[in-house]
């Protein structure tokens, strides 16, 4: 007969209990009480770990209920079933301040081999991980032997908003120099950006900057430490970086970072081979606006940018423009008014690039005030 009773169906099973004068689950007349007792029941006593995961998705739709929840922190903590142990930590995350279940969160992110059922912990534990000194132990000592790399990048998360204390710091930069798990660097490198003017943090990342094949992770210290460039070591690995980086992103940032060095004989060499054979129009022209600077005393680049006034880029036009615009030549303007109004016409009709188009005006304004007064005209009656 046990065997018999082990081949039904979980369904069938219950049926069979109520007939016999047990319990109905879910047959009319049943109260929630009795049903989250043979629920318990089943979750405690059946030896088919396929019925107790069925029990255990019962009572998580009954979580409200207090004695539903001593089942499955239970079964979280003794039963033998993944599945089971999954299923009572999604049901149970909801209530983590409880401190039964929040003791066996704690127990189950140590011990627990199953990673969704320390993931789910984590990610519960972290909510409050700010006024939990005991989670938070925990969660430092997990980050620091974890092999799963997406637990401990949930708890690098859940730390960063502790990033003002220096401890957490230390742990943080640790993690983000010896890990080698992409996922917690880039989670790390972002919770320790606010705080790059401290030598340590700025060190490694400079070190990581140069190193680092990761995009996300070096895309990041170019956004931190481009106010750096003052520092010799940002500005050559800056250089190098837009002269050899693959990454259009990052030589873009770094393109526009240079340009306030372009005095600089190693910054105005890199910006000149950039603006020439960079393959991104973005950093092509952020190197001809860096270049501008120097227009007035670097002659040849007079011939540069007029090469740039029919550019395949509109951007790199733009950059042209600009450049020889304060060359202040006369023999120049009706050319640069002509390209002025024909960049002007062509974004605002294709209602491309609003600010290029208002940038364009003040230059041609610069060039000649009343043409810039009749094209100003002219858009605002095609607009009516």
């Amino acid at each position: 007969m046990k065997d018999l009773f082990k081949s039904l169906p979980f369904a069938v099973l219950l049926c069979v209990i109520s007939l016999a004068g047990g319990i109905s689950a879910q047959t009319p007349g049943a109260t929630q009480g009795e049903s989250i007792e043979n629920l318990i029941s089943a979750l405690k006593t059946s030896g088919n770990s396929h019925w107790r995961t069925k029990a255990a998705k019962e009572l998580a739709h009954q979580v409200s209920n207090e004695a539903a929840r001593r089942a499955l922190t239970e079964a979280l903590l003794d039963d033998e079933s993944d599945l089971v142990q999954m299923t009572a930590s999604k049901a149970l995350a909801s209530y983590v301040n409880e401190p039964q279940i929040k003791e066996a969160f704690l127990k189950s992110l140590e011990n627990n081999s199953n990673d969704v059922v320390r993931m789910t912990a984590a990610k519960a534990l972290a909510r409050n991980l700010g006024d939990d000194r005991e989670a938070r132990e925990v969660f430092i000592k997990i980050f620091k032997d974890d092999r799963n790399e997406v637990v401990r990048s949930t708890i690098v998360k859940s730390l960063a908003d502790e990033a003002g204390d220096p401890a957490v710091r230390r742990l943080l930069l640790e993690a983000f120099i010896n890990d080698r798990s992409d996922l917690v660097q880039m989670t790390t490198v972002k919770a320790l950006e606010p705080y790059v003017r401290e030598t340590e943090i700025k060190e490694a990342f400079l070190k990581a900057f140069e190193a680092n094949r990761n995009d996300v992770v070096r895309m990041t210290i170019s956004r931190s430490l481009g106010e750096h460039i003052d520092d010799p070591r940002v500005l050559k690995a800056w250089v190098e970086a837009l002269r050899t980086d693959d990454n259009d992103v990052v030589r873009m940032k770094t393109s526009r970072d240079l340009a306030s060095k372009v005095d600089l004989p190693e910054v105005y060499d890199v910006l000149l081979d950039r603006a020439k054979n960079d393959r991104n129009e973005v950093v092509r022209a952020r190197s001809l606006s860096g270049l501008g600077a120097k227009i007035k005393s670097r002659p040849e680049l007079r011939d540069l940018f007029l090469g740039y006034l029919d550019d395949r880029s509109v951007l790199v036009q733009y950059e042209a423009v600009r450049g020889l615009v304060d060359l202040q030549d006369p023999a120049l303007k009706n050319r640069l008014v002509e390209k002025c109004k024909e960049i002007i016409t062509s974004q605002y009709s294709r209602n491309w690039n609003n600010q290029l188009v208002m940038d364009t005006l003040l230059l041609l304004r610069k060039l000649d005030p009343q043409e810039a007064e009749r094209v100003l005209d002219k858009l605002g009656t095609e607009k009516d």
